[in-house]
């Protein structure tokens, strides 16, 4: 089955240990996710993002708490429903897969990362994983990258591939791809193609969304 919902800004989708089969399409609004005892936030949702399918596939208790950023009007989908959809649109099935091989680690759990970018202005820590590409979400195929900063680009300055990061055994590096405004490290423009490495507390421009490298504690990213 599949209706369409309102949540009003600030109310629970739902809280993190709760059973739950029901998989949630952002129609509009934003869903901010959350985790542990002081609710930090993991990463911010828009439209066309979608969220809570590991409890529909693998029939596991919520992992972290969805919650409302504004008024939102989210489509649910229960397993049947899912089903449905996907059989009729078998795109629907190839989108989810890509998102789940950026987020989902070999045994199905989320993957650790030992480094986030941290937007001061929202306070969101955004983690990095071993191999991101960086920018804004497609809207004309729903396709987002691995560190989606379309919620903080409100001047439409990013990108679809606008850089990359990649973790080597010495550490961090961040590459522009195909950034039209500038990729800046510490207000230094990158060139493009250029890898450069970076160290925690750099402070980092994409357009005119600014960020904070940070390392997560007990990291390092020295040679």
């Amino acid at each position: 089955m599949s209706e369409s919902i309102e949540i009003n800004s600030g109310d629970f989708v739902f809280r993190e240990g709760e059973a739950g089969g029901e998989l949630y399409v952002i129609e509009e609004g934003q869903v901010e996710l959350i985790a542990g005892p002081h609710d930090q936030r993991r990463t911010t949702l828009d439209v066309g993002d979608f969220f809570g399918e590991r409890s529909l596939l693998d029939d596991v208790p919520r992992e972290v708490s969805a919650r409302a950023l504004t008024r939102c009007r989210l489509l649910r989908l229960d397993r049947a429903g899912f089903s449905e959809i996907v059989r009729q649109s078998p795109e629907i099935a190839v989108l989810m897969v890509r998102h789940l091989s950026r987020r989902l680690g070999s045994g199905g759990t989320e993957m650790p990362s030992s480094a986030v970018f941290l937007h001061e202005a929202s306070e969101t820590a955004i983690p990095l994983h071993p191999q991101c590409t960086i920018g804004r979400v497609d809207r004309s195929t729903g396709v987002a990258p691995d560190v989606d900063l379309t919620p903080f680009d409100s001047d439409k300055t990013l990108s679809r591939r606008h850089a990359k990061v990649a973790m080597r055994p010495d550490g961090y590096y961040l590459r522009e791809d195909e950034g039209r405004n500038g990729t800046f490290v510490n207000e230094r423009r990158l060139d493009p193609g250029v890898e450069v490495r970076l160290a925690d507390g750099d402070r980092l421009r994409f357009g005119f969304v600014h960020v904070v490298f940070r390392l997560a504690s007990g990291s390092d990213n020295t040679p």
